[in-house]
């Protein structure tokens, strides 16, 4: 036992994760905009919790993601060019823009989700889009179309619209040779410009911070940006080394806060116990992960979990009570 509690301590000593809001705060000052719990599924469109689980605690943190954004930028209402990217790959990064924008959408907002992750591009697989056409053609176009004033017409072929009212993905399109160059043109501020006209909302899928060069050259011309961390596998050191690259770009209003991503029932109890444990108090009747029973994608049901638990232990009890009943009649 004290070998096994002496190796316990050891490995979580030697974790150099982010697992809490305060390992972040104390890394560079940030508030955590959202801790966002673990997504089960393997596909693609089984990420989009805020469609097919609106009810649900996780749909719930996207929302206050929203809102915790829509107050970091209160100073600044014109900036709706938001970048969104990850110290490494895997984080979680794409799925994170895509369920905020869904909820920026249904607030009544018109919102434009862009693909610039001209390298492994997701967008289109979570929403079940073609990739024919995309950023890579509007911005071949882009100078053709803003001299002939028939912008409208390129936006038509380019942009793709989505089941969700209000929001519509503009996809990577080709890939090409040369994605940070590219984003650094001046192609890529007419680009922006001729969409900021028409949306509320510009969201930006960008590249890994630590991987490539994409997301520096691209913040500049973005209002704000957000860092998404995973709980399980980014350590301080990624984070740090993150955020000091996006605080040296001398952005207006910069880094605005971090997404605490994939958090664990385990392992991380502090956002557990406040997002599925309130679940049961939802004001909408969603008790679990989304159905409507309570019970989560793989048909676990917490309280009716508990209270077969309760059951097989009153039956234990029951049957020692008669057991010894017995006994002291034979006596």
């Amino acid at each position: 036992l004290v070998l096994a509690a002496g190796a316990a301590y050891v490995l979580e000593y030697m974790d150099n994760t982010i697992k809490h809001p305060d390992d972040i705060k104390a890394i560079a000052n940030l508030p955590t905009l959202a801790g966002i719990a673990h997504i089960g599924g393997n596909r693609y469109r089984e990420k989009l919790v805020t469609i097919d689980h609106p009810r649900s605690p996780i749909s719930e943190a996207y929302r206050s993601l929203r809102t915790n954004i829509q107050f970091s930028l209160i100073d600044n209402p014109e900036s709706k060019k938001i970048l969104v990217s990850s110290p490494n790959p895997s984080e979680g990064k794409s799925v994170t823009v895509a369920n905020l924008a869904i909820v920026i959408a249904q607030a009544g907002n018109k919102v434009l989700i862009l693909d610039t992750d001209l390298r492994k591009p997701v967008q289109h697989r979570l929403f079940q889009l073609k990739n024919n056409t995309g950023l890579t053609d509007f911005l071949l176009h882009v100078e053709d179309s803003i001299m002939h004033q028939d912008t409208d017409s390129l936006v038509n072929w380019c942009v793709q619209k989505t089941k969700i009212e209000n929001l519509q993905v503009l996809s990577s399109g080709s890939l090409p040779p040369n994605p940070s160059e590219l984003l650094g043109s001046e192609k890529m501020r007419k680009t922006i410009s001729v969409l900021s006209k028409i949306y509320d909302y510009m969201i930006f899928d960008s590249p890994p911070e630590l991987i490539v060069t994409d997301t520096a050259v691209l913040s500049a011309q973005t209002d704000a940006a957000i860092l998404v961390v995973n709980a399980q596998r980014t350590t301080k050191n990624q984070l740090k080394q993150a955020i000091d690259e996006l605080n040296g770009l001398n952005q207006n209003p910069g880094l605005i806060g971090v997404v605490l991503n994939d958090l664990s029932a385990k392992r991380d109890g502090y956002y557990y116990n406040y997002y599925y444990y309130k679940s049961n108090y939802h004001r909408d009747g969603t008790k679990g992960y989304g159905m409507e029973d309570g019970s989560d994608n793989n048909g676990f049901h917490p309280r009716k979990s508990v209270m077969r638990l309760f059951r097989s232990r009153g039956k234990k009890s029951k049957s020692k009570s008669e057991k010894s009943a017995q006994s002291i009649n034979k006596m």
